[in-house]
């Protein structure tokens, strides 16, 4: 909530900018981006011990923050890569590239599987590299 508050002109001034399906797309990306974060292990680390000293508190801000400015940097490029991501879910109806099995659109991430472009479960491609 607070990369969402510093970030609140700029979220604000696009999503006026934009239409529906833009907006759709603007809101699945930035749910995806979120789970990233929060699937890092500097992030888990940060809430299971000691989540109140500064350096916790930074290991989740900020990632999430540097997420958010990276979105807002380049907007356009950053719908492009949603796009793709969603087409290429799509055109492998949605399974991992890795395990085979189905894909929650919140933990997709668009990767290169033995030379083809697909999706895969943010921890399969994680456990890979």
């Amino acid at each position: 909530m607070v990369g969402f508050a510093e970030f609140n002109r700029k979220l604000t001034r696009l999503w006026d900018s934009l239409g529906t399906y833009e907006k759709d797309l603007t809101k699945r990306f930035l749910i995806n981006r979120l789970v990233n974060v929060m699937s890092r292990e500097t992030f888990i680390a940060s809430i299971n011990e000691g989540t109140m000293r500064v350096a916790a508190v930074k290991a989740r801000f900020d990632p999430w923050f540097h997420a958010l400015e990276t979105f807002f940097k380049d907007t356009d490029q950053t719908l492009e890569d949603a796009k793709t991501l969603f087409a290429v879910r799509q055109q492998n109806q949605n399974l991992c590239g890795y395990c085979n099995t189905n894909v929650p659109e919140e933990e997709a991430v668009l990767t290169n599987v033995e030379n083809r472009f697909c999706v895969s479960h943010l921890y399969c491609y994680q456990s890979r590299h």
